[in-house]
């Protein structure tokens, strides 16, 4: 950017304060918003979320970032900073936000940052899950998040694959570029025969990353040479290591579940090798750009190389089933020649496009061709925002009747309850019953976001219950929470009593509890399904 367009004020909107050495898509944020302020932007922070550690509120600040936290203070953000450009990340945020930035300021440029293609990751998942099929959710999601895409001004992909699928799908060539991720990594001095171990990155709230970590420990490991495994042993590295993620490596000495590390240079100079096992997912993978300019070769899945640009047997070994990713392991391990090649052609490779000047390059197009926009009517922001109430209302409505009814039903008068809510009021009116979000902060008032993980949950929800409360509500609308958080699940079905299940308004669990933790087949049965 020149000229004019270094004095340009930029708004960037996340839904938290990114926290950039936990999560991938967070680090992507925090890249922006430094590469912002190098191009001597003005840069405010838009945050949905109230809550932050104190260490990344003071990085940002120590870059002379203004940080607005909570969607309602929107209309100040947007006055103090009079933004030429919004930078808005994730298409849930930018549903919301998109209306009220048109509104109050009609002429702001908005982009919206993928980070990545969030129906591409929800369909696979879907067709290898248990019924092989998507669902209505998932459909009336892509619904939501194309037409997100399509309000927009301008849409920043991390891979071409990811933007010539959403320009092929909105029928505009111009709507969406590529931005990919960005590192800056030391290349290791330690040769192959110093190299010893292999590693396995990823941030475990991610589901994709939590089914790579069963299918290594449970169906690949075992097919590799146990000689090997014991002289090479497999570290499970990242952000939200669960008990669940854990107890997959269980009964498996050659698996160290390490959880969240500072900086990943150490584990990825001294790994011989890395892992990416993925079934599903979506976008271009951190992990992998990371270890390949470590100069640490990988075995992968092609979902795990999709989008990078990565030759098979050139930059990195990559199979799909078990026993031939198991044979690329052996492989690797001992073919010092292949190993070597790998590490110069791969590091090589992601630094051509992956690399800090590079990444520039692509953000200062990105940038001059977003302010060179026309900024699109409001009404179109307002219509897809109007979509979504249309269809989502009138279900929502029904939901919260026949949960109020169920809650009359299965609790006595006088309990109080922790509900599942999303901040929304009208789930707590529930007569001659106290009810209180879930999570809350120390006022009882909605957090602002989903718990981190299934620990910090059954801490919190211990906690409430050693205050008097006595349920636990999950309306239907949040069965997710059941597959996200299944240490929740299993705490739940283990020391609650589940008084009432039904697949159209959700499950109540009484809070006391039960005489003998450890459930029988029927008590198994209880589970919550979903919808």
């Amino acid at each position: 950017m020149k000229g004019q367009e270094k004095r340009a004020s930029v708004l960037v909107c996340s839904p938290v304060i990114p926290e950039f050495d936990r999560e991938s898509g967070a680090k992507r944020i925090w890249d922006f918003i430094q590469l912002f302020r190098e191009e001597g932007c003005q840069v405010g922070l838009l945050t949905e979320s109230t809550r932050a550690e104190r260490r990344y509120v003071e990085e940002l600040r120590g870059r002379q970032i203004e940080i607005f936290q909570g969607l309602e203070r929107a209309p100040e953000a947007l006055q103090r900073q009079q933004p030429d450009l919004a930078l808005v990340c994730f298409w849930r945020l930018a549903q919301h936000l998109l209306p009220r930035l048109r509104e109050q300021r009609p002429s702001i440029r908005v982009v919206v940052d993928s980070i990545d293609l969030h129906f591409l990751r929800e369909f696979r998942g879907a067709f290898r899950g248990p019924t092989g099929m998507v669902d209505p959710e998932h459909c009336f999601d892509l619904m939501r998040e194309v037409n997100a895409y399509a309000a927009a001004d301008r849409v920043w992909t991390v891979s071409h694959k990811e933007k010539d699928l959403l320009n092929d799908l909105v029928g505009d060539c111009r709507l969406a570029c590529c931005v990919p991720d960005c590192e800056e990594l030391s290349v290791s001095p330690l040769p192959f025969a110093r190299r010893q171990g292999m590693v396995f990155v990823g941030n475990f709230r991610h589901p994709p990353n939590r089914a790579a970590v069963q299918w290594l420990c449970r169906d690949i490991l075992p097919r590799v040479d146990r000689r090997l495994l014991d002289a090479h042993p497999v570290s499970v590295v990242g952000h939200g290591l669960t008990d669940e993620v854990a107890r997959y490596g269980q009964d498996r000495p050659y698996v160290k579940m390490v959880g969240w590390m500072p900086s990943l240079e150490p584990v990825l100079h001294s790994s011989r090798l890395s892992l990416v096992p993925l079934t599903f997912g979506a976008g271009t993978k951190r992990k992998l750009i990371q270890s390949l300019m470590c100069g640490t070769p990988a075995v992968s899945t092609s979902i795990g190389i999709e989008g990078l640009g990565l030759a098979p047997g050139r930059h990195v070994l990559s199979a799909d089933e078990p026993q031939s990713f198991a044979d690329s392991i052996e492989l690797l391990l001992s073919d010092a020649s292949l190993w070597r090649k790998l590490a110069k052609e791969g590091r090589r490779r992601v630094l051509r496009s992956h690399s800090r000047e590079a990444v520039r390059e692509c953000f200062r197009q990105a940038v001059a061709d977003a302010l060179g926009a026309t900024a699109k009517p409001a009404r179109l922001a307002q219509r897809a925002f109007d979509l979504q109430r249309h269809w989502l209302q009138p279900q929502y409505e029904q939901l919260v009747a026949r949960l109020r009814l169920a809650v009359q039903e299965s609790t006595p008068a006088g309990s109080r309850l922790l509900v599942v809510s999303r901040g929304d009021e009208e789930m707590l009116v529930l007569k001659d019953r106290t009810a209180q979000h879930f999570p809350s902060d120390s006022s009882g008032n909605y957090l602002g976001h989903h718990p981190p993980d299934s620990r910090w949950c059954i801490a919190e929800l211990e906690a409430c219950r050693r205050q008097g409360f006595s349920h636990f509500v999950l309306p239907a609308a949040y069965s997710w929470w059941m597959e996200h958080y299944k240490g929740l699940q299993e705490h739940l079905v283990k020391r609650c009593h589940l008084v009432l299940e039904r697949q159209d308004t959700g499950a109540i669990y009484a809070l006391e509890a039960r005489p003998n933790p450890e459930p029988d087949d029927g008590q198994e049965k209880a589970k919550y399904s979903g919808s």
